[in-house]
């Protein structure tokens, strides 16, 4: 497919995602939803959102190692490169991250290596997160087939396929080069497979190979997700009538996250509110107020990075989009 086809694409998903999400939305009871908000929640909820950037910062600086600039030197890339993971499709906004650290004598293989590192922690992060939903979050909602519930049975065998999934994972970032070349080797995915494979191999070695790093790494990313799923608390308290309880915090963190990781469109947008909202309407809230909480908690997400993004191209006197035409052929 070619560009102008992945862009039709992309806007077709976004456009048929938010339609879905936003059907049969009353605007009366937006209002009345956003007038009843508990605005003392929103500046907490910016505070813990600032934290958690700055941690991905930290977290970005121990992965690059002695190659590292200054943390305020990475503060500016990691906010612009941000802003462009959140308005440019398929994450291609990750690239502006490691052309910018050229400036600073950062290899794009040392960037490019400790952006696939932070990737695979990530990863890791959210099949955790699905896995504690699976096993210990009791969902309210029932779908019973001939009598039976069949929700906790799904959950069951959720947590037993994500259980094999990280297994899988593990027995990957250890496997040899002939079990690369054997996925090379599928029809149609073969390549990708392999790809992703070296990727995941060459990050997980390197990782194993400094322990004590991999330990810090992986505490700041379980404070990264800690911080996510308190700034999802926040905002759900600031909504009368929303379930506002760690246990859907972390439901709805890791379900909308899994939906914008497997459909990354620009901004986010469509998937995000999709998921969202299908995860409250699991505790039996009012599909416009769910909507209307999904949208909130984008914008508020998306509205962080877009300020902060902005302010610092202003501050270098970049453009985003000379950046990002800039990192491609790299």
């Amino acid at each position: 497919m070619n560009q102008k086809g992945r862009a039709l694409a992309v806007f077709a998903v976004t456009a048929a995602c938010l339609v879905w999400a936003l059907w049969g939305v009353e605007i009366d009871r937006v209002r009345a939803a956003l007038g009843s908000m508990q605005l003392a929640y929103v500046p907490l909820a910016l505070a813990v959102i600032t934290g958690v950037f700055l941690l991905r910062v930290l977290r970005f600086q121990l992965l690059l190692g002695d190659a590292r600039p200054s943390f305020g030197r990475q503060v500016v890339v990691c906010g612009i490169a941000f802003l462009g993971i959140n308005v440019v499709p398929l994450r291609l906004g990750e690239l502006v991250r490691s052309f910018m650290l050229l400036d600073d004598d950062v290899s794009w293989g040392t960037s490019l290596g400790a952006v696939v590192m932070e990737r695979v922690v990530d990863l890791f992060c959210l099949l955790g997160m699905l896995l504690l939903v699976s096993v210990a979050v009791d969902l309210p909602a029932t779908v019973e087939v001939q009598g039976i519930d069949v929700l906790p049975v799904a959950q069951r065998s959720i947590a037993v396929g994500l259980a094999v999934l990280m297994s899988g994972l593990v027995a990957l970032g250890v496997a040899s080069h002939a079990i690369v070349a054997a996925l090379g080797r599928v029809p149609i995915v073969g390549p990708r497979l392999a790809t992703f494979a070296t990727s995941f191999r060459a990050a997980t070695a390197e990782l194993a190979s400094r322990p004590g790093r991999a330990a810090a790494v992986s505490g700041l990313a379980v404070l990264v997700w800690a911080g996510t799923i308190t700034c999802v608390w926040l905002l759900l308290s600031a909504f009368p009538g929303l379930p506002a309880t760690w246990e859907v915090a972390l439901a709805v963190t890791a379900f909308t996250v899994t939906g914008t990781v497997a459909l990354p469109t620009p901004g986010f947008f469509g998937p995000f509110e999709v998921f969202c909202k299908a995860v409250l309407v699991l505790w039996s809230v009012e599909p416009t107020l769910a909507a209307t909480f999904a949208i909130v908690w984008h914008l508020h997400q998306f509205g962080f990075h877009l300020v902060t993004g902005m302010g610092l191209l202003v501050r270098e006197g970049l453009s985003l989009t000379a950046l990002v035409r800039a990192s491609l052929p790299d």
